[in-house]
């Protein structure tokens, strides 16, 4: 029996174990902290559930893409979704110039933007259909259409050059590619068929999860205690090592216990890889790259409780500037902009919301000391009293708690604070699920896709390396819902 060890239990390593151990892999996971998913779980606050790492995701309808990657390793059981208004998922509320909804589906976002915008229907329709068929084409959605291990997105032009000679209104841009913010690229520097992926499944079928990240988290426990992995908890890969040939041959933890491996799955920050290989495993222009890998944007992130449902069932972006671009490359001129997610209400009929901006760490402020914590108590109340101002309806926000980037460094294990890990762009090289260590392999929100989907996309991509891509994915085709 094949041996293969998965290092870190967050959505990508629980996902990896999860497939392995249905094809009769041997596997251990080894997760640093106390418990899996640290960041997919969250934290309770006053009986109410915080969300950290998930809130929503869309193509959750049956034949969908994330709807079929939860399916294939039984977590659909073990989970009911919650959906989100249909006729408007996402309310972008700008500052200067009011209130716009973002319906669901392609045809009601291109009508609701048409209607605004008639001089440029043309422009949207075609936008939005080019957005569809990126995503319908795409291969990491339907593995049945995966052929020679191509998992690329070659030739694929970037979203600024797609805007190229286009001459719209900056409003109308930012409502065309405000979807970015869910992975953490500014517009202008996307791929856009990376876009696509995210731009397609977030506004269809769009769901939450009742009991959020928490429930998720919990529902791969429970399957994954139905197979023989031996999970691991507060357990920290030190090293790993390789054999004569080349290969990966053992994992060995920071407290010196040895796991003997024919695979090695590796799910946490690629920027670690240099310490964990042995010398000479990676090529010097690889132990550069992984170095300086570009991190998407830090979030400071508010918790806080109300008891208006005007967020249920929908996301809410606070626009302070009408030009999303000008907003990303400017991000410490004026008001931030703000992102708000509700989750599901507690017995006394609070409902959570949390509240992100991008704001970055203190500069040389360490994390614990007064000083930070009069920083972070400032920025709490200014994004409290901003939500206030601009949005009304919640004008009973009672705070609960907040975190900064370097708590959530310090939270996770491998975080470096940003709000997506390494940046998607199409002015980056992507890290891919592949190494020049025969064994070892690598997936999660960094490699390949961001989000819950992209990083289940990567773990199958690693497994399919082990299993068989033939084998694999002929297992798992499916009829996408597109």
């Amino acid at each position: 029996m094949k041996r293969v060890v998965v290092i870190g239990g967050g959505a990508a390593g629980l996902y990896s174990a999860l497939l392995l151990s249905r094809y009769g892999y041997k596997v251990a996971l080894l997760e640093a902290s106390a418990s899996v998913a640290p960041l997919l779980r969250g934290f309770t606050r006053s009986g109410l559930q915080c969300d950290t790492g998930f809130h929503m995701a869309g193509t959750l309808c049956k034949g969908g893409a994330l709807y079929n990657y939860l399916n294939f390793v039984g977590l659909l059981g073990e989970l009911r979704f919650v959906p989100y208004r249909r006729d408007c998922c996402t309310l972008l509320r700008f500052t200067g110039s009011g209130d716009v909804g973002i319906p669901q589906g392609t045809q009601p976002v291109i009508q609701a933007l048409s209607e605004l915008y008639a001089d440029y229907s043309k422009n949207i329709s075609d936008f939005f259909l080019d957005i569809d068929s990126a995503y319908k084409n795409t291969a990491l959605i339907d593995p049945a259409n995966i052929s020679d291990a191509e998992f690329g997105f070659k030739n694929s032009k970037s979203l600024r050059a797609y805007f190229d000679g286009l001459d719209l209104p900056a409003r109308l841009r930012t409502l065309m590619t405000f979807y970015s913010i869910y992975y953490g690229v500014p517009p202008a520097r996307c791929l856009f068929a990376e876009f696509a992926l995210v731009a397609y499944s977030m506004r269809h079928d769009v769901h939450g999860i009742a009991g959020g990240g928490l429930s998720l988290s919990r529902a791969f426990e429970k399957m994954l205690g139905k197979t023989d992995c031996a999970l691991r908890l507060g357990c920290k890969a030190g090293a790993v090592r390789t054999g004569a040939r080349g290969q990966v041959t053992a994992v060995v933890s920071e407290e010196g216990e040895e796991f003997a491996c024919d695979f090695c799955i590796y799910t946490g920050h690629p920027s670690a890889l240099p310490a964990l290989l042995p010398v000479g495993a990676l090529r010097p222009s690889m132990r550069n790259y992984l170095t300086q890998l570009q991190e998407t944007h830090t979030l400071f992130m508010v918790f806080a409780s109300t008891k208006s449902s005007f967020l249920c069932g929908r996301d809410a972006v606070i626009c302070t500037s009408e030009d999303l671009d000008e907003a990303c490359a400017n991000p410490e001129s004026g008001e931030p902009w703000l992102h708000l997610s509700c989750g599901d209400a507690g017995g006394d009929g609070f409902y959570p919301v949390a509240v992100s901006l991008n704001s970055g760490q203190k500069a040389g402020v360490p994390v614990g000391t007064e000083d930070y914590r009069a920083w972070k108590n400032n920025l709490t109340a200014a994004t409290r009293a901003q939500v206030v101002r601009h949005m009304p309806e919640l004008s009973d926000l009672v705070v609960l708690d907040s975190a900064s980037a370097g708590s959530m460094a310090k939270w996770v294990s491998g975080s470096r604070g940003s709000a997506y890990g390494v940046m998607h762009s199409a002015d980056s090289m992507p890290v891919l699920p592949f190494s020049h260590v025969q064994g070892f392999l690598l997936a999660g929100q960094s490699i390949l896709l961001p989000g819950l989907l992209g990083t289940f996309i990567s773990a199958a991509v690693a497994c399919g390396s082990i299993v068989g891509y033939k084998k694999l994915f002929r297992d798992m085709a499916w009829k996408s819902a597109v």
